[in-house]
């Protein structure tokens, strides 16, 4: 890396690198992302990949890190815009879905992982921790008003598990009948809802 590059300079040009990565992830797919063929996209020398990124696992941490900036972002504008803790749920589970269906190949990079159990970057932990935290804030503020019965650390499985599974019965060509995967959607939150704003209190 060349000694003249300021530390702004080489974060905006790493940044531009972990851009091209996105577009070769979504238009040719993960084996298509090497850092070679980064380079070559980039239209920069072999070499200078590896002064920014170690490896492609080092790579892929790095977009998972920036797809995360992208859904706190969504996250963010959907809340905004929705009034009352239930519906900022509401949205971020919206948010969520619709991340899945437009956008699936950084969607199973960052929520279905080939290796779930490599040692994350300091860098992709802080920001699935930022992630995190605002989701929570809803639904725990929901909970501490007593709106809902269930608390977020044994709700946020469910709908995770729920929303994952619907997405992936939609990859899989499950739901493809016009129509039918907004249905499912909808009475999916409707039963849920069911469960979690009922009184009574998980044992």
């Amino acid at each position: 890396m060349a000694k003249s590059l300021t530390e702004q300079q080489i974060s905006t040009k790493k940044a531009a690198l972990v851009q091209i990565a996105m577009e070769i992830l979504e238009t040719e797919g993960f084996e298509a992302l090497t850092l070679r063929n980064l380079a070559k996209k980039a239209g920069i020398s072999r070499s200078t990949p590896y002064s920014y990124f170690k490896d492609k696992a080092e790579l892929c941490q790095c977009v998972c890190a920036e797809t995360f900036r992208y859904l706190i972002q969504k996250c963010e504008a959907a809340m905004a815009e929705s009034d009352g803790y239930v519906e900022q749920l509401i949205a971020l589970g919206r948010c969520y879905l619709d991340f899945g269906i437009e956008r699936p190949i950084l969607y199973q990079l960052v929520f279905a992982p080939v290796h779930p159990g490599d040692e994350k970057r300091p860098e992709l932990l802080e920001v699935i921790e930022e992630y995190k935290a605002l989701t929570d804030v809803p639904m725990r503020k929901a909970y501490e008003e007593g709106i809902i019965s269930y608390p977020p650390e044994r709700l946020n499985p469910v709908l995770w598990a729920s929303s994952h599974g619907l997405l992936s019965l939609r990859w899989a060509g499950h739901l493809s009948e016009e129509g039918l995967y907004d249905r499912v959607q909808e009475d999916l939150k409707n039963i849920l809802a069911v469960g979690f704003m009922q009184s009574g209190k998980p044992e």
